[in-house]
């Protein structure tokens, strides 16, 4: 394989070159949790407007840096007060982090390790 956990992919790995050629599923699957990914949700924001989800979502982009966070998408139900966002990080502290400094810490973080 590539540089695993470099976080640089260094190109298919020689030792492979005798292998037939490997799925895509499986190339995909390989580089799929380099990075560890969460889903975190938050349950006290009731009422969240569109306008009000996307400003909490960019406060978190600006500094997500800092903590080595890549906040992806964010979703909300209004009606329950349920905000919910995808994202990659090293820990899922780093992502409380994130949250806690913008205003809007998460109630529950999730490591997401299993896909289909």
């Amino acid at each position: 394989m590539g540089a695993v956990g470099s976080g640089l992919d260094a190109g298919p790995d020689p030792e492979d070159s005798d292998r037939p050629n490997a799925s895509t599923e499986e190339a995909q699957s390989s580089r799929e949790f380099l990075v560890p990914q969460f889903m975190d949700v938050h349950t006290s924001m009731a009422g969240v407007t569109h306008d009000q989800l996307r400003a909490a979502h960019q406060a978190d982009l600006d500094i997500q840096d800092e903590e080595g966070v890549n906040f992806t998408h964010a979703w909300a139900d209004p009606k329950s007060g349920h905000v919910f966002c995808l994202s990659e990080a090293p820990n899922a502290e780093a992502v409380r982090k994130i949250h806690a400094r913008t205003g809007h810490p998460a109630d529950e973080v999730h490591e997401i390790t299993v896909t289909a």
